[in-house]
């Protein structure tokens, strides 16, 4: 293998060209219905027309929300009996609780199992915050919030430290924006009540002060947690020391190990990118594609004589591995241009024969 990998990376790259797309912003469509508002010279048909169309407030369906990444702004045109009628959404206010969920592949149903919405919320300190809905699976909790009268004005912080039920969890994720609050806890392990209480340290004027709510994890899916296995292959093994899968996130940690010491080349290319199969032959890439969240790689280190190298992988787990008995990963050597960087989509080199497969159930 060692060879193999010394000859794939000797071969010449060829590099592929890169489509770029661009958006553009129609931001002249936004101003000149914004005119036409503040003169009072937008038609009757267009109102009725936009009732007809969105049916008042029910346009706010969770099935319509709009998910506010890029901060670019969408602008239709619409002929209705020869004149025009300028059709946009205003810039809503963005849902950080269902971006959050989109961003991990959970879909719209299961979205609607695992969110408690309008959350009925017991608090056990002032109400820094008041908290709208929440999501809770057995690695997470995520909840929104938006300030108390007398901090609307005031950008909250937390510390990295919180806690659920006495137990300590980090880190803990807290963010604003437009006014909407998003925190998120990780969950302990050994948790016997649906009953929850969180508890925050927030950065207030003046200093801390501690923030807590009871919340009741009414559809709560615990969490997989995998036993720890070996694979071994003709020039080493794998060990895994981690694996779980939740709706929000699978948790992958493990270890290659080598007898002998691997050569620079080997060092600096191996354990970074992998194909990742499930039961139904479905195949996604980490390096590209959209199922990884983040990964880390560690250095190799030299341990009681074996050669060892960290692999932690968060990958989105709802749909891909929700019913598969098992995950197959396969090592590969990623393409990369002149400067180092992976093109997008490019291949260099399989290794099926240091592909491991890891029993779920």
């Amino acid at each position: 293998m060692e060879k193999k990998v010394k000859n794939v990376l000797e071969e010449k790259l060829e590099l592929s060209s890169l489509v770029e797309e661009k958006i553009l912003e129609t931001y002249e469509m936004i101003r000149i219905r914004e005119k036409a508002k503040a003169s009072g010279k937008i038609s009757e048909i267009s109102n009725r027309e936009a009732d007809k169309k969105t049916g008042g407030d029910k346009r706010k369906k969770k099935s319509e929300k709009v998910f506010w990444r890029t901060g670019l702004v969408v602008a239709a045109v619409f002929l209705i009996s020869g004149g025009a009628v300028f059709a946009y959404d205003a810039l809503r206010k963005p849902d950080l609780l269902s971006e959050w969920i989109q961003e991990r592949g959970i879909k719209q149903e299961r979205e609607e199992e695992l969110v408690q919405e309008k959350a009925e919320i017991v608090y056990k300190t002032k109400p820094i915050l008041r908290v709208r809905d929440v999501y809770i699976d057995g690695t997470n909790l995520v909840f929104t919030a938006v300030s108390s009268e007398k901090y609307k004005n005031v950008s909250l912080k937390s510390k990295d430290h919180g806690e659920i039920n006495g137990q300590d969890c980090s880190p803990v994720d807290f963010l604003e924006e437009a006014g909407e609050y998003m925190c998120r806890l990780p969950m302990p392990e050994n948790l016997t009540s649906k009953k929850l209480t969180v508890l925050l340290d927030l950065d207030v004027p003046g200093g801390t002060e501690e923030f807590s709510f009871e919340v009741k994890a009414e559809n709560m899916e615990e969490t997989k947690r995998i036993q720890n296995q070996t694979i071994e292959f003709s020039e080493g093994a794998v060990e895994v020391e981690k694996f779980t899968i939740s709706p929000s996130v699978t948790c992958l940690k493990f270890y290659w190990i080598f007898s002998e010491e691997p050569s620079e080349e080997m060092k600096q290319t191996w354990g970074h990118t992998y194909k990742i199969y499930n039961e139904k032959g479905e195949c996604e890439d980490i390096g590209y594609g959209g199922i990884c969240l983040s990964t880390e790689t560690g250095e190799w280190e030299e341990k009681n004589g074996r050669w060892m190298q960290s692999v932690e992988l968060e990958l989105k787990a709802d749909e891909f591995l929700r019913d598969s008995s098992f995950i197959k990963l396969v090592p590969y050597i990623p393409e990369i241009d002149e400067e180092g960087k992976r093109i997008p989509g490019g291949q260099m080199e399989l290794f099926p024969e240091c592909g491991f497969t890891i029993l779920i159930e």
